[in-house]
C-alpha cells in the first residue's frame, strides 16, 4: 500500500520539474494537501486492517465453566428481599462451619472435602489449612498434612508480623487507639500459630524428625502453647 503511494509521489513530483505549471505555488499546494490526504487514509487503513485481524484471532472465552456466586436475601426498603451475591470469604466460611460438624460427626471424608472448597474460595483461610492438615494426618496422608501446616503457618506468620509491626509504628508515632487495635489482632493470631507449629512439631516428631520437631515445640512454647513446655521435656531433652 505504502509502496504504491510513493510511486505516485515520484510520478507527481517528476511532472512537476518537467512542468512550469506543475511546479508552480498554487500546484505545489494543492498537491501537498492531497499527498498528506492519502496518506492519512492509508493509514487509517491499515490500522483498520490490523485491528481486525487481532480480533480474528481472539478465542472466545468459555463461559459454561463459571460457577454460578450463591446469594444472601437482604430486606429492602419496601420489605421485599433484595439478593446479593455472597463474598468468596463468606462461602469459605460456610464451608469450613460446615465442615467442622462434619469432622465432629467424624465424616473425615466429607469434612476433608468442604475444607478443600473453604480452601478455593479464600487461600488465606488459614484455619482451614490447620483442620485440613490434622484430617489428612489421621488419614496418614503425612506429606499432605505437612505441607498444610506450612501453608497455615505461613498465612498467619505474615499476619502476625504484620499487626505487629503496624502497632509498633503506630505506638512510636503515638497512636495508641490504633496500635491497640493491631495488638488485638496479634492476640487472636497468636493461640492459632502456635496450635500450628504444635501440631506440625508433632506431626516430624512422628515422622522421626526429631530436631525438626522440637524446633516447632519450642517456638509453641514461646507463642504460649500450654503443651508444648511437657513434650519438649519428654522428647526433646
Amino acid at each position: 500500500m505504502f509502496k504504491t503511494f510513493h510511486n505516485l509521489q515520484c510520478i507527481l513530483l517528476s511532472l512537476a520539474a518537467l512542468n512550469p505549471y506543475f511546479s508552480s505555488t498554487y500546484f505545489r499546494l494543492r498537491l501537498a494537501k492531497r499527498l498528506i490526504d492519502m496518506r492519512k487514509t492509508l493509514l487509517l487503513g491499515t490500522i483498520l486492517l490490523a485491528s481486525i485481524s487481532l480480533c480474528a484471532q481472539e478465542t472466545p472465552k468459555d463461559t459454561t465453566a463459571q460457577k454460578k456466586p450463591q446469594v444472601i436475601q437482604k430486606t429492602g426498603n419496601g420489605g421485599g428481599n433484595i439478593e446479593l451475591p455472597k463474598t468468596e470469604s463468606e462461602i469459605a466460611l460456610e464451608k469450613y462451619v460446615e465442615g467442622m460438624n462434619l469432622k465432629n460427626g467424624k465424616d473425615y471424608k466429607g469434612a476433608l472435602e468442604l475444607f478443600t472448597e473453604a480452601i478455593t474460595n479464600d487461600d488465606q483461610f488459614a484455619e482451614a489449612y490447620l483442620e485440613r492438615a490434622g484430617i489428612k494426618f489421621l488419614t496418614m496422608d503425612f506429606p499432605g498434612a505437612l505441607s498444610d501446616y506450612d501453608m497455615c503457618i505461613k498465612v498467619l506468620q505474615e499476619k502476625h508480623d504484620k499487626y505487629q509491626m503496624q502497632g509498633d509504628i503506630k505506638k512510636i508515632l503515638d497512636d495508641m487507639p490504633s496500635a491497640r487495635l493491631d495488638y488485638e489482632k496479634v492476640a487472636q493470631v497468636k493461640p492459632i500459630l502456635a496450635d500450628a507449629y504444635y501440631r506440625r512439631g508433632n506431626v516430624k516428631r512422628f515422622l522421626e524428625r526429631k530436631e525438626d520437631g522440637c524446633e516447632d515445640l519450642n517456638k509453641a512454647k514461646e507463642l504460649g502453647h500450654l503443651k508444648a513446655n511437657p513434650d519438649l521435656k519428654d522428647y526433646c531433652n
